[in-house]
């Protein structure tokens, strides 16, 4: 909803109100006593003018030079302002996180290509994972990169969960307007996801340590330790997308429904979820792949589409 301030001033110009012995007082004391000043250019990338405090001075300064009337009319008029400054900076609020979640999907795509960059120059020659190496292999392997891969764990699960949260609220806002309980339900799937990406990298993290500090001591139980805790992750983590699967294809539903993402980008959300879902079938997991790629794409245009497309429903 767009409301004009001008417009609003006009109205109290035309329509008397009482003097300072009849009247209610002056409409300051019924906004908030603030004195922070909004800057904001009309047209500096379309936002909307937003009314600051002289604005509403001077709006309140009509109300002591119109004639006398009835205190409804003053009453009414205080109200309406009282939105208008409210609605404004609501709106402002709105469209800044818009950018904010764009950012996070941009930064989102980051940690996807440092996590490719890492596992086809690090981990793939050294075939990190593979249940064909034996896994002594593996505990020397963390033992030498230590602090390398606590740096992954926190850029590729903890820093791409952060940003996950941001960009699904944000998306959430977007996409909400005529379908609100399939946004609903596509952003709760969106915060499990980053819920399970958090809880993956603090796991890899304090499992790394732990296997460290046993080999260290060299324990027999170095091993099996490793073993247990690396299923544990891979299943929170990267064993299969479902969370991240319905959360992209419920939103490019929800965005199509609504008309407010393009239907590239809904159709492009629409393959990667299904590749995401079709990774709980063992003979499938290959599908990931196109999961993970898919995704360094459609984060770089969704940050785009939120940083410097304006939705019709903002």
């Amino acid at each position: 909803m767009t409301v004009s301030f001008n417009a609003i001033l006009q109205f109290a110009s035309q329509r008397p109100s009482p003097d300072s012995e009849t009247g209610t007082g002056d409409l300051r004391a019924v906004l908030p006593d603030r004195r922070e000043h909004v800057h904001v250019s009309a047209n500096r990338r379309g936002r909307q003018h937003v009314p600051v405090r002289a604005d509403i001075e001077q709006f309140s300064r009509s109300f002591q030079s119109s004639p006398d009337c009835g205190g409804t009319h003053q009453f009414t008029r205080a109200v309406l302002a009282g939105l208008v400054f409210r609605s404004s900076r609501i709106i402002t609020g709105m469209i800044n996180f818009q950018r904010l979640g764009g950012a996070a999907a941009i930064l989102a795509a980051g940690t996807y290509l440092i996590g490719f960059w890492f596992y086809f120059t690090v981990l793939g020659p050294a075939r990190f994972g593979s249940g064909q190496i034996d896994p002594a292999q593996h505990v020397l392997f963390l033992v030498e990169n230590q602090s390398v891969m606590h740096a992954w764990n926190l850029i590729i699960y903890v820093g791409n969960a952060f940003c996950l949260v941001i960009l699904a609220v944000a998306l959430h806002q977007r996409v909400k307007s005529g379908c609100a309980g399939l946004a609903q339900t596509a952003t709760s799937f969106g915060l499990i996801w980053a819920g399970l990406l958090l809880a993956s990298g603090m796991l890899a993290n304090v499992a790394l340590g732990r296997v460290i500090n046993l080999q260290a001591a060299d324990s027999p139980l170095t091993t099996t330790v490793w073993q247990v805790l690396a299923i544990v992750q891979e299943g929170l983590g990267g064993g299969n997308e479902i969370a991240g699967g319905l959360w992209i294809l419920l939103l490019s539903w929800a965005g199509q429904w609504s008309k407010s993402l393009p239907t590239g980008l809904n159709a492009l959300g629409a393959i990667i979820g299904t590749a995401g879902l079709l990774t709980v079938v063992p003979a499938l997991g290959e599908a990931g792949s196109v999961f993970g790629l898919g995704f360094i794409v459609w984060f770089i245009w969704v940050g785009g589409v939120l940083m410097f497309s304006r939705s019709r429903h903002a």
